[in-house]
């Protein structure tokens, strides 16, 4: 006897098939809708990586453009700016009165900061018997013996002769640290990382402090505030900033200074070497560039 089975209706049949192909309607939907976000967060992150260097490039040009504004300020009395994008305003920049030649910030315009540092007002790597290092060092809480050790090997180095500071000995080959004698001027900060390897706090600072073309000739109103309170007591470093960012002219406050520091090496006047640092925000982006810059005229005129 044959079984008997029910029969499949056609109706039924069709039912699942719509079944099935919604189902495959539904996942290709759900992938497209994956693909369409994925390409719209790679479009987004696209647009902002554009946006970013553009602004970036925009903050690279405004540095640019406010390095040659500041060293225009700082040979002429006055100077306005002329914007070219027509929507901005004229601006007047900084005078020269405005100017700190101590590297205080100085607001030179909206998200731009500017800072100007006479390098007369840093210590002179070149010089290390220039007795403001001794200073410096004695009042860093070195003992008395280590400075003279320090000052003498460091003179000995930057000297071309091999006559040690020993009186009667020849130099070394080596520093202690294994680093040799140069025996001649250095072309770098690395002689002082090579000194005050076992100082590493002290480094910091003195590298801070210092700068390799600093001139002999120091005028300590140009010194930073850093520099000047590890230099004076806080009482004297004290006035002496107060007095100079009150605008008092600079033969007033020279008088504030301690006698030991009146000395022939020691000016009341501005040099011509000026490190000169520029912040520039743009959006999310930051340009920040540092340039040594020799304002001494080097050329003829052409009239």
């Amino acid at each position: 006897m044959v079984p008997n089975y029910p029969a499949i209706s056609q109706s039924s049949t069709g039912v699942r098939q719509r079944g099935v192909a919604l189902l495959q309607v539904l996942l290709i939907g759900a992938v497209i809708s994956i693909l369409a976000i994925r390409f719209t967060v790679t479009a987004r992150d696209q647009v902002e990586i554009a946006e970013a260097f553009e602004n970036r490039l925009k903050a690279q040009m405004k540095a640019h453009s406010v390095l040659n504004e500041a060293i225009f300020v700082q040979l002429s009395e006055q100077a306005t700016a002329l914007n070219a994008d027509e929507s901005e305003p004229m601006r007047r920049l900084p005078n020269r009165h405005q100017i700190n030649l101590h590297a205080a910030p100085i607001e030179w315009g909206k998200n731009v900061e500017v800072t100007i540092q006479d390098l007369n007002g840093l210590l002179p790597q070149l010089f290390p018997e220039h007795y403001l290092w001794s200073s410096l060092l004695l009042r860093s809480a070195l003992e008395p013996a280590e400075v003279e050790r320090l000052v003498g090997t460091w003179t000995d180095v930057q000297d071309p002769d091999r006559r040690s500071w020993l009186f009667g000995e020849t130099e070394p080959d080596a520093l202690p640290n294994g680093q040799r004698y140069l025996n001649a001027y250095a072309q770098s900060d690395i002689v002082l990382s090579w000194l005050f390897d076992d100082h590493p706090r002290l480094l910091a600072q003195l590298k801070k402090a210092s700068h390799l073309d600093a001139p002999f000739n120091t005028n300590l109103l140009n010194s930073p505030n850093e520099l000047l309170e590890r230099l004076l007591d806080p009482q004297t470093s004290g006035e002496i900033i107060a007095a100079r960012d009150s605008g008092q002219p600079p033969t007033l406050v020279s008088r504030l200074l301690p006698s030991e520091y009146r000395t022939d090496n020691i000016f009341v006047h501005d040099s011509s070497l000026r490190l000169i640092n520029i912040i520039v925000k743009i959006g999310e982006s930051t340009w920040q560039q540092s340039t040594l810059v020799d304002l001494t005229e080097r050329s003829t005129p052409t009239f």
